[in-house]
């Protein structure tokens, strides 16, 4: 399937679900369900890639938050039963086949701040469904943040974000963003280096710095994306770092033999 072709299937798949949302729930909407950010790799680069769509629920006072949570993966799994369905920690996740690439959409479930219609730069409260709090951010800035960042370190998150679904690491993508981002000024010349040096370095800097420190959300500093995931998961990413750390020092060319095994 030609780009072009695979990025309109993209967007029908896109409106078939922003359409299917509005439907179910309409009445208890702030806005029209949109999109956040643009298309992003998922898995191994160049054979899917993934979409943000948000679903902003009216503000209410009694925050009834968890209830649209849990509603909104009920309505999808039960309307897209024959693609792959599952729930994420503040997400629930919708897969499609278009030309043997996937299409991932993330559809996040968020409330408004305050009474009246919502627009996407506005502050929104997200539920998580691993830690059962409500966090408030701003998808808006989120995205500026990954934006904002320089290609060399958005070449790691690419390679990390592929690793990660390879070996099953719940770790959010934001949070890996936010990691990558966090190990290049701390190490002094690491962007000058070539990309195999800047991977190890990166996993280097979470080996010793994950650990010990807090990982602050671009759009809310007062949420430390860290205790977004358990301890338990906490400790299995930083042991399959230290996996791929201690193969990559052994054995430079087994990268690039692991990458190729997905094709």
């Amino acid at each position: 399937m030609q780009e072009r072709t695979f990025r309109q299937a993209c967007t029908l798949r896109l409106k078939e679900i922003a359409a299917f949302l509005h439907r179910e729930f309409g009445n208890e909407l702030a806005g029209e369900p949109f999109s956040s950010g643009a298309f992003t790799h998922v898995g191994i680069p160049g054979k899917g890639f993934e979409q943000d769509l948000v679903l902003p629920f009216r503000y209410l006072e009694s925050n009834e938050l968890e209830d649209y949570f849990e509603r909104t993966g009920q309505a999808l799994e039960a309307h897209f039963s024959e693609h792959y369905y599952c729930r994420q920690r503040v997400s629930h996740t919708v897969d499609f086949m278009e030309g043997g690439k996937q299409i991932r959409f993330e559809v996040v479930p968020a409330m408004a701040t305050r009474p009246g219609s919502f627009k996407p730069f506005q502050d929104v409260w997200l539920w998580n469904s691993t830690t059962r709090i409500a966090a408030q951010t701003n998808l808006n800035r989120q995205s500026e943040g990954f934006s904002q960042m320089d290609e060399r370190q958005k070449q790691i998150i690419r390679l990390l974000i592929g690793w990660k679904s390879h070996k099953h690491v719940r770790v959010p993508t934001y949070l890996l963003g936010l990691i990558v981002q966090s190990a290049f000024p701390d190490q002094e010349g690491l962007l000058r280096e070539q990309l195999f040096d800047r991977l190890l370095g990166v996993l280097e800097y979470i080996q010793h710095d994950f650990p010990r420190r807090s990982f602050r959300d671009w759009a809310n500093t007062s949420n430390d994306l860290k205790t977004s995931i358990s301890v338990e998961e906490q400790q299995q990413f930083l042991r399959e770092v230290s996996d791929l750390y201690q193969r990559l020092c052994t054995d430079d060319l087994w990268v690039i033999d692991y990458f190729r095994r997905w094709e």
